[in-house]
């Protein structure tokens, strides 16, 4: 099936050992290129480790960051990758110095491939038994304010008591968010934003979008994944709403830990390095700059923006949790429900995995550029793929079309964490030795504007997170709720907003902030389990891939047994029998939600198409994992039965907590939540 790309933008930064990433990705010559390519159809979001002044969806972490590296010697870098990281101008997430930047990231990625004992998990979350004797001060506290801002507004339009506490400033980048107008209505049907704002909010919009496989001719979809929406309009326009409607926004605010009482969790919080905790509270000045204008390269804490970069004032008194101005320490916050929007990194998840390492990566290497024709700046690629498989992976590309004329173009790969794996300048040198085939430019054409690289952790075990505590829920990439196939982000916290927006007042309401009850708010999605089969597949193992001759015709060599064109072949055969099949099959996949009947049909066609490369699969990933998938198959059949039978007693079954619950895990389960668009 198709790898899908992060089409909405994510937003993570790790703590102390993270790898950022962010993007949207524009199309190339579609004609004009001889070559076939796949593409992926999303955008990347990413927020920066602490180290580079960035966090993930939310307030940074309170694991210190480790020693920057210094950036490597320019001599040490291919000619191609030094003029891009000397371009004048080049912006990189947290700002500075673009060869610093990648020797940060080199670090991390190198840590997390380091074999080894497991590194110690930080504490940051307590408890107690001890009542907490004060009243809290809000029904809600939303770590991370980027993506966070949207769930916060929702629930305050909704009459709860919202803070939304950001290591950064709450603001969004200007690098475009790509996604669908039919998901980003959610913003709309829940009332974070208007009609007018959200049309205010989009930047881009295109067609067709396509994916394009190496060997095949190109498949063109409409209306999937064309519209790019700004970061920091969309973002601004919700948090105006926000504080209008009575909410608190507490900028400058590092997360440092949390104690959860029987009755209150409390959220201790230090000053951001030279920032300062600013409250600014409802009914804020609709013409103020707040989170306005953020240039791509500087982010906020949720974007990545660098944290001694942050001055925050007060506009408001300050709300009672919240310091006076440059108090030392703040105060800390009082609330019923912690809500965890710090995505992958967030000290909180780091805690809970136990330092455990991700079972997989996907990693992303890119930027957006100028100088792409404008004839060829016109629609956008999903997917694609410009050859066969080395290296022991795959790599494919995504493209779309930006704001300005500019063009987003990302090269990725479905990894395991093994130390063999390739350097972030080797994915470079590979991405910017590719570029010129597949945009049908030479490179001593184009200007990056920004660069950036990623490695987004998978846990196909421990997905989505559950719950750990009393009082605290992980949402969007921090519980891991994202598709295998996408990188999460903007497009994982829309598909999830009503749901949860929802569940959360009713939780809140009625007090079911127990590990258990919150858990039902994360219930295990077998549309998301049953993916895991793809990514792996996807994903050749170290050794697993046959190195090809030196020229062409020339029989395979060296260890492996997978013919290098095995994911091509693979991803061929899908997107033929999905094509065939037609949009009721194809349309849904390409967004990320695979449904019961369009995945069988799909499965039962290949097998009947190249039965060959089915065995290979199940060879490539091993029968038990074969079998385990399986059982989500099976598992997402059963939702799919039992949402057409308890759907309709959905009016009947409001008041209670649980039971609406179960309704909506097996219609999300189930995927029948992309009918709802």
């Amino acid at each position: 099936m198709s790898p899908m790309t992060c089409r909405h933008g994510l937003s993570q930064r790790p703590p102390s050992h993270a790898f950022p990433l962010c993007g949207t990705s524009p199309v190339p010559h579609l004609a004009s290129n001889p070559r076939p390519y796949i593409m992926r159809s999303k955008c990347y979001h990413h927020r920066p480790p602490a180290a580079l002044g960035g966090q993930d969806e939310g307030a940074a972490g309170s694991v210190r960051s480790p020693p920057t590296p210094r950036p490597a010697r320019s001599s040490r870098h291919s000619p191609a990758l030094q003029r891009v990281l000397s371009e004048p101008g080049l912006e990189v997430p947290g700002g500075g110095d673009p060869s610093k930047y990648l020797a940060t990231q080199e670090a991390f990625w190198k840590a997390m491939r380091r074999r080894g004992p497991k590194p110690r998990a930080p504490t940051v979350v307590r408890t107690t038994q001890m009542q907490y004797r004060a009243p809290v001060d809000y029904d809600v506290a939303v770590a991370g304010g980027t993506l966070g801002i949207f769930l916060a507004t929702a629930l305050q339009l909704r009459g709860l008591r919202v803070a939304v506490v950001e290591r950064g400033r709450v603001q969004g980048r200007t690098q475009e968010w790509n996604i669908s107008r039919a998901e980003v209505a959610t913003l709309v049907g829940t009332g974070v934003l208007t009609r007018e704002e959200l049309e205010e909010a989009i930047a881009s919009e295109f067609n067709p979008t396509r994916v394009a496989l190496h060997g095949a001719a190109p498949i063109e979809v409409r209306d999937v994944l064309n519209v790019g929406v700004c970061p920091a309009t969309a973002v601004d326009r919700a948090r105006r709403r926000f504080e209008a409607a009575g909410g608190v926004v507490l900028e400058g605010a590092t997360v440092r830990g949390a104690v959860v009482h029987p009755n209150a969790v409390v959220l201790e919080t230090a000053a951001t390095r030279s920032g300062t905790v600013a409250a600014s509270s409802g009914g804020g000045d609709p013409g103020s700059d707040h989170g306005r204008g953020a240039p791509s390269g500087a982010q906020t804490a949720s974007d990545g923006r660098p944290a001694d970069a942050v001055e925050t004032s007060v506009r408001r008194p300050p709300a009672p949790a919240a310091g006076a101005p440059g108090s030392s320490p703040p105060r800390p916050v009082a609330a019923s429900l912690l809500i965890d929007t710090m995505g992958h990194w967030s000290p909180i998840v780091a805690q809970l995995r136990r330092g455990a390492r991700p079972d997989r990566v996907v990693m992303v290497v890119g930027g957006c550029v100028d100088g792409v024709p404008a004839a060829a700046n016109v629609s956008g690629d999903l997917l694609a793929t410009l050859g066969d498989a080395a290296d022991d992976m795959q790599l494919f590309w995504e493209a779309f079309p930006a704001r300005d004329g500019g063009r987003t173009l990302y090269a990725f790969a479905y990894l395991d964490a093994h130390p063999d794996r390739p350097s972030f300048e080797a994915m470079l040198d590979r991405y910017l030795d590719g570029i010129p085939a597949y945009q049908g430019v030479a490179l001593e054409e184009l200007r990056f504007k920004r660069l950036l690289l990623a490695a987004f952790p998978c846990y196909p075990d421990a997905s989505p997170l559950k719950p750990g505590f009393d009082r605290i829920l992980q949402v969007g990439d921090a519980a891991a709720s994202q598709s295998p196939l996408s990188f999460g982000g903007f497009g994982s916290m829309l598909r999830h907003l009503p749901r949860l927006t929802q569940g959360v007042e009713q939780a809140v309401r009625s007090d079911s902030l127990s590990r258990g009850a919150l858990g039902w708010l994360q219930p295990s999605s077998p549309t998301l389990s049953s993916a895991w089969l793809f990514q792996g597949a996807m994903a050749p193992r170290i050794g697993q891939l046959a190195r090809s001759g030196s020229r062409p015709g020339a029989p395979l060599r060296g260890p492996g047994w997978l013919p290098p064109d095995h994911v091509n072949r693979l991803l061929r055969c899908a997107f033929g029998v999905l094509q065939w099949l037609g949009p009721w099959a194809l349309r849904p996949f390409l967004q990320d939600t695979l449904l019961f009947l369009p995945l069988s049909a799909t499965m039962a066609g290949m097998a009947l198409r190249d039965p060959g490369t089915i065995l290979r699969v199940v060879r490539q990933l091993g029968p038990w994992e074969v079998l385990s998938w399986a059982r989500h198959y099976l598992a997402l059949g059963l939702a799919t039965l039992l949402d057409a039978l308890l759907w309709p007693l959905r009016g009947q079954l409001q008041s209670s907590y649980r039971w609406r619950r179960v309704l909506d895990a097996v219609h999300w389960g189930s995927g029948a939540d992309y009918h709802d668009h």
